[in-house]
């Protein structure tokens, strides 16, 4: 029932759920363990001499909960949550057997594998106001186990552990909201609520902290370690994406830089005590923990250089562009050995990271962002974004000396070329014919350097992407009002060669890049269609026919 789920894609986006196979497997086990613990405490009603003792009853319980804990499903959670009320409606009043703070800690893990499901939205309520994503449940319990605390049961006192539980289930529910709100309307007013709940979570995780440190009772192990720091790059995943208005308390309001700068003191000041806590008697073990560790630390540094509100304009883009690229810097100077605060913990920078950087660049162009006071602050900017996008990429290339890049890194260049055209700062009158030279030189550059086996397309509709950009360029270049036919001709010819090439790289992978869509197809008809020229019909016809033996098909518009 315990799975293995930490190749690379799971644990920098944990909050995806596994294939249906290991879902399916791994639900199907948990049930079974379940059904079995039922007829256990049945068969005990039935033949009262057959008792089983206490402490192996329990035991029961526990297995039963830390298998849930292990499921990926949408109700994982909600089963762990009845497995410990039948455990707390027989054993709560004895001192001896009831629920531990660690069968609280066991449901919040249950939570965690709950997220990315189609019951996260906040519209799921039942007729009773009850919860319904795993991060509100997840807060509940937390509230529960704070009044409890409160009411005097010491035995119940949250600590960092359930603390950073919490935040990491409210985190992922958050970002599985952010990333489909474009197709399910998520209410974004609840999830700033939900946010700001994240960050009073992070400040009682850190009031606990600071108690911990008066009394003395600091706990050093690289477990507890590891729960302060996820917590912080679990708090700045969310801060850095979800924008939280003017909602702030005076209390906690924090950015998403803020808590970065906290993070980092935290490792610098405990450096030495974080790398030692990795010696343990179970040295497997505890690398494991010092390598998920590190992981956190990069995602944070990720997370805040990819920051992108949900609300934004050009300002917040530009404001965050240059945050980005000061934390970028720091993390340079410390890899280089210039920095004054170094630790062995601060991860260089990785490829994520350059990415994450170009993107925030890039987004500064956006043409919905385009107002004209707006284009005169683009035009005093020293380095023009996309021109800092392809510097920073050639820097790249030179660094992995041969290691493969991932494509999308060039997929977002090519999209910056598509914004340019809103901007005359930089088209400077010309808009279509410079940039879409530069446009095709990249595309060029790209190919060549996947022929050589330097870059590795992850995602198979990378390459499509980038010639439906610079398909794009064309068919606005290709405006039915322009009178240059010479222009339009060579434009044509251009873009028809540009599709021959999109076929070429599409039947050398063997159909695996560059396969052409309908969107594709749209775009060469509008090409095709706006230079108005008398071929212009058999031309489209012969595109009709070429997109039919690929596989595609027209849409009708």
């Amino acid at each position: 029932i315990t799975t293995d789920m930490n190749f690379d894609f799971r644990t920098k986006h944990p909050y995806y759920p596994p294939s249906e196979f290991m879902t399916s497997i791994t639900y199907d086990a948990a049930e079974k363990a379940t059904c079995l613990l039922m007829h256990l405490t049945q068969r005990q009603k039935q033949q009262r001499q057959e008792k089983i003792p206490p402490s192996l009853e329990v035991q029961a319980y526990k297995f039963v909960m830390n298998a849930w804990s292990n499921v990926f499903h949408w109700s994982s959670g909600d089963r762990c949550e009845e497995i410990l009320e039948v455990y707390g409606q027989k054993f709560g009043g004895d001192m001896n057997y009831m629920p531990s703070i660690d069968d609280y800690k066991t449901v919040m893990k249950a939570h965690l594998k709950s997220c990315s499901s189609r019951y996260n939205t906040s519209t799921d309520h039942d007729d009773s106001g009850a919860a319904a994503s795993p991060g509100e449940k997840a807060l509940e319990i937390l509230n529960l186990l704070n009044n409890v605390y409160t009411a005097g049961d010491l035995f119940l006192k949250p600590d960092v552990e359930l603390y950073s539980h919490t935040i990491a289930v409210v985190k992922n529910a958050l970002l599985d909201w952010q990333l489909r709100r474009r197709f399910h309307g998520s209410d974004v007013e609840f999830e700033t609520e939900l946010s700001l709940e994240l960050l009073s979570v992070l400040e009682q995780m850190e009031g606990t902290m600071a108690e911990a440190a008066t009394a003395g009772e600091h706990d050093a192990t690289i477990q507890s370690f590891h729960y302060i720091i996820r917590a912080y790059s679990d708090a700045i995943a969310v801060v850095s994406r979800i924008h939280l208005g003017d909602k702030h308390s005076a209390s906690i309001e924090r950015s998403s830089e803020q808590i970065l700068e906290t993070l980092e003191q935290f490792i610098t000041s405990n450096d030495d005590a974080i790398i030692l806590s990795a010696g343990g008697e179970d040295e497997a073990a505890d690398n494991a923990i010092f390598e998920e560790i590190k992981r956190c630390i990069e995602g944070a540094y990720s997370s805040q250089l990819s920051s992108r509100l949900s609300v934004s304009d050009f300002n917040t883009a530009l404001a965050n562009a240059t945050t980005s690229e000061q934390i970028f810097h720091r993390m340079k100077e410390r890899s280089d050995g210039i920095a004054t605060n170094k630790s062995k913990l601060f991860p260089a920078p990785t490829p994520d990271h350059v990415q994450a950087l170009i993107r925030a660049n890039i987004e500064c162009l956006s043409g919905q962002y385009f107002q004209p006071e707006f284009n005169i602050t683009l035009e005093n900017i020293e380095e023009l974004p996309h021109l800092k996008a392809q510097r920073l990429l050639k820097e790249l290339e030179v660094q992995q000396a041969g290691r493969p890049i991932d494509g999308s890194l060039y997929s977002d260049i090519a999209w910056a070329y598509t914004q340019i055209p809103y901007w005359p700062s930089i088209h400077k009158g010309d808009k279509y014919n410079s940039t879409t030279k530069s446009a095709r030189e990249l595309l060029e550059h790209t190919m060549h350097q996947y022929s050589q086996g330097s870059i590795i397309f992850s995602s198979v509709g990378t390459v499509t992407k980038i010639y439906n950009n610079l398909f794009s360029l064309y068919s606005k270049k290709m405006a039915r009002n322009s009178r240059n036919m010479k222009g339009k001709e060579a434009a044509m010819k251009q873009c028809l060669a540009l599709f021959d090439d999109m076929e070429y790289w599409y039947e050398e992978s063997d159909g695996v890049i560059a396969k052409p869509d309908s969107h594709t197809f749209g775009l060469i008809l509008k090409t095709i269609f706006n230079s108005g020229f008398p071929s212009s019909f058999d031309c489209a016809q012969s595109i009709v026919q070429r997109m039919a033996g690929l596989g595609v098909q027209a849409k009708q518009r």
